[in-house]
């Protein structure tokens, strides 16, 4: 599995346009934005994470998580009893003391995320 170090900035979606906050972030040098319906993830260089910080706070935009982080490549789509497995094994990783960060490639559904959730 395949990982790129990016900058990430997360701004809560809350009273906010879309474009605005992505104009923002374009002209203070981010590479991409998704829209994760409650947050904006604003991805950068990780050299850049610092400038594209300052750019966003001096557009008056209020930031939350400031960061470095890793995204996969590419990811694999899991499913039934795979997704279960995989949810358990990461929650159980990130409930270990030494353990500071877990970055996996999984994508699972928003149905089976709720299959799962209800334990059926």
């Amino acid at each position: 599995v395949a990982f790129n170090r990016r900058g990430r900035i997360v701004v809560a979606a809350e009273g906010l346009e879309f474009d605005t906050v992505f104009e923002a972030a374009l002209e203070a040098g981010a590479e991409d934005m998704e829209d994760n319906e409650e947050e904006f993830e604003i991805l950068t260089a990780p050299g850049e994470l610092d400038e594209v910080r300052r750019g966003m706070e001096e557009a008056g935009i209020e930031l939350g998580e400031v960061g470095l982080t890793m995204v996969p490549i590419s990811a694999v789509e899991l499913g039934g009893d795979e997704a279960a497995r995989v949810i358990r094994l990461v929650e159980a990783l990130e409930d270990l003391d030494d353990v500071q960060h877990v970055y996996a490639n999984f994508d699972i559904s928003d149905e089976e995320m709720d299959r799962i959730a209800e334990g059926t």
